[in-house]
């Protein structure tokens, strides 16, 4: 199932993500915030199982 958070006094307004069962998935900040955490965020919080 996909959510949409939107966040306060934060860079990235929005964080879009997918959750199935208990696993976050396809994690996404959106509009504002720094290139390289964008990118290194969503690894972080994302289970890979591969």
């Amino acid at each position: 199932m996909k959510y949409t958070y939107e966040t306060q006094n934060t860079c990235a307004q929005v964080i879009e993500f997918e959750l199935e069962g208990n696993v976050v998935k396809n994690v996404k900040f959106l509009y504002g915030g720094c290139p390289g955490n964008l990118q290194a965020l969503p690894r972080l919080v994302e289970r890979n199982d591969s």
